[in-house]
């Protein structure tokens, strides 16, 4: 096991462990900073990592269901092929064929 592991489990173990008085909360949050930056590594805890994670999928699929509604504007409003809204709004032709299908039923 690596130190920066080392660290990192014992942050986690020390997070997990014991409910800091909120006085002490920035302080406790220095310390961690400063070890971060001596050490070069971010503290991320579990939570946090699954925290991050969710909300890094809940922005891809807001992205994707905008080009999407996107590519459905241009399909209802437009002449362009498939190819060029495919191209504008950085889908696969396939993803804008079905979306044409979809908005003809």
């Amino acid at each position: 096991m690596t130190t920066r592991d080392q660290v990192l489990r014992l942050f986690n173990i020390i997070d997990w462990m014991i409910q800091l008085p909120r006085s002490l909360d920035p302080e406790f949050a220095q310390a961690v900073y400063a070890i971060q930056e001596e050490k070069h590594m971010p503290y991320v805890n579990t939570i946090e990592r699954l925290g991050i994670e969710k909300g890094r999928q809940e922005a891809e699929k807001h992205a994707l269901e905008s080009k999407h509604n996107a590519a459905r504007k241009l399909i209802a409003r437009t002449e362009m092929d498939d190819q060029m809204i495919a191209d504008i709004e950085e889908l696969s032709v396939e993803e804008v064929e079905r979306l044409r299908a979809e908005t003809q039923h």
